[in-house]
């Protein structure tokens, strides 16, 4: 489905595209009866009911609803999901801000940052799962930094992670394949909230590295080094992060997701110690605002605003 700005479909009214930082199949739009920002999300067409997707398509639909009664500073509200054409669609909260992959080409993050992000990230990541909600899909892609400095999840996989050939084929999905746990590729399905946990600490990795923990000429190399190679220490490639927060890290990336942090209340405990007490505050993420500069790249979203979906 194609949407041109200017249309009036569904209440909406169509600004443009949400795509120009990584949110794809989205369009800013003017909720007529709110007179509100949002972002209209596009999923693929529902299939038949006879069809054995159905199912699956039902599943997407109960875990948008659950995503829907999320209130959270640090997750991209969702504020309907409804069917319209054989389309299923989601109206998002609207965000000034850009995604953090963005963000990094053109703001260097320190370790405390890295570690205040990371925190705010994990704690939507426990609230979502509280909730029996996976991201299944977390990167820089889909984390949105607001103008206000804080870190928001955005882009969940509803339904089931892609497969192993997908993420290969596909190239929306290449980015992602540096981030993605080892039980995903194995096993998709059988992938729960540690998964997310192990995603985000790729994340932090590169943030205080500068790159993944796994790098590679083609996607099949970079999931072979997720399910056999061991990434060398955080410490070891960057002289300004502690020892400790090392092996944090590393814990987190373990192979087996019987090694990581079980939760993600667990990992963000352990990362509390790396940045001064009052960047927590209630542990809502409302407090831990981040220190970097102002963005100022020429092509993100920083001198226009974006929506995120999750």
């Amino acid at each position: 489905m194609h949407l041109n700005p200017g249309e009036v479909v569904w209440g909406y009214e169509v600004l443009g595209t949400a795509e120009s930082c990584g949110f794809r199949e989205s369009y800013k739009v003017r909720n007529l009866r709110l007179n509100r920002l949002e972002v209209l999300k596009v999923l693929p067409p529902l299939p038949s009911r006879k069809s054995r997707e159905w199912e699956l398509s039902s599943h997407i639909l109960r875990e948008a609803e659950i995503l829907c009664r999320l209130t959270h500073p640090n997750i991209v509200s969702v504020y309907d999901v409804f069917i319209a054409d054989e389309y299923l669609l989601m109206a998002l909260e609207y965000i000034d801000g850009t995604t953090l992959s963005h963000l990094r080409q053109y703001t260097p993050f320190s370790v405390p940052d890295s570690v205040r992000l990371t925190w705010q990230v994990l704690s939507g990541l426990e609230k979502a799962h509280l909730n029996s909600v996976v991201h299944r899909g977390l990167s820089p892609e889909s984390i949105v930094v607001t103008d206000m400095k804080l870190a928001k999840l955005a882009s969940f996989v509803f339904g089931r992670m892609p497969s192993f050939e997908e993420i290969t084929h596909r190239g929306e999905l290449v980015g992602y394949v540096h981030y993605t746990a080892p039980e995903q590729i194995q096993n998709p399905s059988k992938a729960d909230g540690r998964a997310d946990l192990y995603s985000a600490a790729a994340v932090l990795y590169e943030l205080l590295t500068g790159h993944p923990p796994f790098l590679g000429p083609d996607p099949s190399t970079v999931m072979q080094g997720h399910l056999h190679r061991r990434p060398k220490p955080p410490a070891a490639l960057a002289g300004d992060v502690p020892e400790r927060l090392s092996r944090v890290v590393l814990k987190a990336l373990e192979k087996n997701p019987a090694d990581r942090y079980q939760t993600a209340g667990e990992f963000r405990m352990d990362l509390e110690e790396f940045c001064p007490q009052e960047f927590f505050g209630s542990g809502d993420g409302t407090s831990s605002r981040l220190e970097i500069k102002a963005y100022t790249g020429p092509h993100g979203c920083g001198s226009h605003s974006t929506g995120g979906m999750p």
